[in-house]
């Protein structure tokens, strides 16, 4: 997979913060490769991979092993740009989501935001599909504190719960410390990150929205690409079913529904493409399961079922085709390095 990029956005307080706990984030950010002037502009764009490393870095730096939550923590609509402008105006919780979700593949290639309704709760989450990415423990909590921050920025509201596809810090303390910036119990060794949120609560209204202002904005988004190009159709195929993965919602069907095509029609593009939808979802199922293993004790059978095989058995001879060894020799070659 090509390696994808992030607009810096949110990241742009990481300097700062840095800086409060006597770090250089100049001198920082040369040692890693990466231009200090864009790490304070949010507009400006870095590999995927190369965010992975320096929050990674940033946290070792400064001691503080909840970095990513602290960057979190200053997330505001702002910092968004003209994405978080449409969200600001949205007429209420629900749409301010759908807009993130929906708009999100223009300024980010290597992970998905996504939005499940089930019958009495909503999840609003993340999930990182870029391989190879250091700190995703960084960038998980990180983005799950931003997400917070957001809905209290447009609504005023905490979420009621939180899980994080991550172990436990072993420091209580440090355990306590997640519970307290993302508002909510955290549910570690979770299959997925995600707030959970009571679903009425998607039609809470927008605290200060302007429908004249939200109506500028939806014209103006339908030209917004700051990278120069919006995604190719197999890119966005990709997006889609990483985010569907743990809703077991990744049939070929129930995603070409979603791009309002025949699923015929669908396997034809992505033939055009040079690929098919079973080798997307392979892919994507291969990424979260992998991310599931290093980062997670949970046990082979829920990952496997997590990704959408009933048994374990069965996952297990798909993790042996996709990558050549069992998955729990994978788990021992590769525990705590996602």
């Amino acid at each position: 997979m090509p390696e994808g990029l992030q607009r810096v956005g949110v990241l742009c307080s990481g300097p700062d913060i840095l800086a409060e706990h006597g770090v250089d984030a100049d001198a920082l950010a040369r040692e890693l490769g990466l231009d200090p002037a864009a790490l304070r502009n949010p507009d400006a764009f870095i590999p995927y991979t190369a965010m992975g490393r320096y929050v990674e870095a940033c946290a070792r730096r400064t001691g503080l092993a909840h970095f990513g939550l602290l960057v979190g923590l200053r997330a505001t609509t702002a910092a968004l740009g003209v994405v978080g402008a449409l969200m600001r105006n949205a007429p209420d919780l629900g749409r301010a989501m759908a807009d993130l979700v929906t708009h999100q593949p223009r300024y980010v290639r290597g992970a998905a935001i996504f939005l499940f309704r089930a019958e009495a709760e909503f999840m609003f989450g993340y999930v990182s599909y870029q391989p190879g990415t250091p700190g995703r423990d960084q960038i998980q909590a990180g983005a799950l504190a931003g997400g917070m921050r957001l809905v209290a920025e447009l609504t005023g509201i905490a979420p009621r719960a939180v899980m994080l596809a991550q172990a436990a810090p072993a420091d209580p303390a440090l355990r306590q410390l997640y519970a307290r910036c993302l508002g909510a119990p955290v549910q570690f060794d979770s299959e997925i990150s995600a707030l959970a949120f009571p679903r009425a609560q998607l039609r809470l209204p927008v605290i200060g929205a302007d429908p004249t202002k939200r109506a500028e904005l939806e014209k103006l988004i339908l030209n917004y690409a700051p990278m120069g190009a919006l995604p190719s159709f197999a890119q966005s195929v990709r997006h889609a079913l990483v985010s569907r993965i743990a809703w077991n919602r990744c049939t070929l069907a129930e995603t070409a529904r979603l791009f309002d095509l025949h699923p015929r029609a669908m396997e034809r593009r992505l033939q055009a493409a040079g690929t098919s939808f079973a080798a997307l979802r392979d892919e994507a199922r291969f990424e979260v399961s992998c991310q599931l293993l290093s980062a997670t004790g949970l046990s082979l059978g829920r990952i496997g079922a997590a990704i959408g095989y009933a048994e374990q058995a069965v996952f297990s001879r798909a993790f042996r085709r996709w990558s050549g060894v069992a998955p729990s020799a994978w788990r021992r070659a590769n525990a705590l390095q996602g």
